[in-house]
């Protein structure tokens, strides 16, 4: 035991002395070590935090209904109201619209030009389903009935986000084994050039 530990030793006192020896060469190699460690490990906290934001902001998914200037907001409330994959549906007028946006900071004056309303009466859902899927469909059958001039998923660009999140873990996760890769076979080669070297 006492000759193993003498042997240990005397390795770790060597290596330590050629580090010391090859300073320049051995802060480069451990400079390119921390890189490769912490490009994967910097990608997954802020896919991580992508990934959070994405999540807080698509609890509730809603779609905006817009309606045609001539359509009749009693002839589509009690359909949505029926739909039993609308959790809640409230009518936006476009005065009220237009009141919303004279409130938004830095366009009352842009309002105040205005010589009309330009804004549509719409309804805001909230659906009971929140996939992807599930809203691309009532979104499509929506689109479809009279009166509707167009229909807006409010938080699709979040599920993009997520999916974009989703990809650039999995391509982080090839990056990191890649990596790990290449610094196993660099260290292990590294051992036993200094072997071959020793004998």
């Amino acid at each position: 035991m006492t000759a193993w530990l003498r042997q240990h030793r005397n390795a770790f006192a060597s290596a330590f002395d050629k580090l010391l020896q090859q300073r320049g060469a051995s802060l480069l190699n451990a400079l390119v070590i921390g890189v490769a460690l912490s490009l994967p490990a910097g990608g997954y906290a802020l896919l991580a935090n992508l990934q959070g934001a994405a999540q807080r902001f698509t609890v509730e998914p809603q779609l905006s209904v817009f309606l045609w200037q001539e359509a009749r907001r009693a002839d589509l409330e009690p359909r949505l109201k029926a739909d039993a994959r609308i959790a809640h549906a409230r009518f936006v007028s476009r005065d009220e619209a237009l009141r919303e946006l004279r409130q938004a900071e830095g366009l009352a004056e842009v309002v105040a030009a205005l010589e009309r309303n330009p804004l549509p009466d719409a309804f805001v859902l909230r659906a009971r389903e929140p996939s992807a899927a599930a809203l691309e469909a009532l979104a499509a059958e929506l689109r479809a009935l009279p009166g509707v001039a167009r229909v807006q998923v409010d938080s699709a660009w979040a599920q993009r986000l997520g999916a974009l999140a989703r990809i650039g873990k999995l391509a982080l996760a090839f990056l990191a084994a890649l990596l790990a890769t290449g610094l196993v076979a660099v260290t292990f080669n590294t051992i036993r050039l200094q072997i071959l070297t020793l004998r």
